[in-house]
């Protein structure tokens, strides 16, 4: 996986706007991100999963943006 070469960084964009299936366990624990953003707005998929949320905020803060808004709200382990 491409997420080994890489190791730690400080910041990651959580894939296909923080669904379930699309940031793994191994992909966050991989790259163990300080700080992660999820990008996405009112939607009838569950975007962002909370499984997801789980996993990014196990490693640090967790921005989510919603466009349509232009703000951010934050989350701390």
């Amino acid at each position: 996986m491409i997420a080994s070469r890489f190791g730690q960084v400080e910041l990651l964009r959580a894939n296909h706007h923080g669904s379930g299936h699309s940031t793994s366990q191994y992909y966050v624990d991989t790259l163990d991100p300080d700080v992660s953003l999820i990008s996405c707005g009112n939607n009838s998929y569950g975007h962002p999963a909370q499984t997801t949320l789980d996993r990014l905020l196990a490693t640090g803060a967790v921005y989510q943006t919603t466009p349509a808004r232009r703000t951010a709200t934050t989350a701390r382990r």
